[in-house]
């Protein structure tokens, strides 16, 4: 996916259910997206999770270059397996990398990379043995915006959440054993960020209801 947003534009781009990474015996799936904001536009970029299969075999790599003057909300969330349905990702790899640019300086590069038994995984300085994450992305972002998403109950509920100003660059990290928690968290951390960061009121988008 490649998208470039320009000449005063505001856009807000989402999917309809999740990406879902089946098992693969030696080829790896490649998820990449390039987003491109200019100044006096705004994108946000919401896509559903991405599901990792057992015995998947996965690179997502995701790159955002922003002008001062933009305005950008985003999130990405993943899910191990399918623990209920008795895939618990006993096999399988990822590597996810993630670039944020504004006016082509880096501000965030990041790069999680493991295969299935990895102590990332279970240990405490790592997922501790939860199954889903995901992180949102807001510019521009000050620590009003930073507060509102720590104070945010709903936010937080069966949520781990740690929130990061970056310059202007907002940056929460969440984790969870329970997908359905994940989303309920990301949906509440963009409305609660949608006026101070686009100046619009959250208005759901109707596919997320189908």
């Amino acid at each position: 996916l490649d998208v470039q947003i320009k000449d005063s534009a505001n856009v807000l781009i989402t999917t309809p259910s999740s990406t879902k990474v089946y098992r693969s015996e030696n080829n790896v799936s490649v998820q990449k997206q390039t987003l491109r904001v200019g100044s006096g536009t705004s994108l946000e970029w919401l896509p559903m999770d991405t599901i990792l299969f057992g015995g998947s075999r996965a690179r997502i790599d995701t790159e955002i270059r922003l002008d001062t003057g933009a305005a950008f909300i985003g999130w990405e969330a993943l899910a191990l397996g399918r623990p209920r349905s008795g895939d618990r990702y006993e096999s399988g790899m990822l590597s996810q990398r993630t670039k944020i640019f504004v006016d082509s300086e880096a501000v965030l590069l990041e790069r999680l990379a493991w295969h299935a038994g990895d102590p990332v995984l279970s240990a405490d300085w790592g997922l501790a043995g939860d199954t889903v994450w995901g992180a949102v992305y807001a510019y521009p972002a000050d620590d009003n915006v930073v507060a509102s998403i720590r104070d945010n109950s709903a936010v937080q509920a069966n949520v781990r959440i740690g929130v990061t100003l970056l310059g202007h660059l907002m940056v929460a990290r969440l984790i969870s054993d329970n997908a359905q928690s994940l989303r309920f968290a990301l949906e509440a951390s963009w409305k609660t960020l949608r006026e101070p960061v686009m100046g619009h009121e959250p208005t759901p988008p109707r596919i997320w209801m189908t």
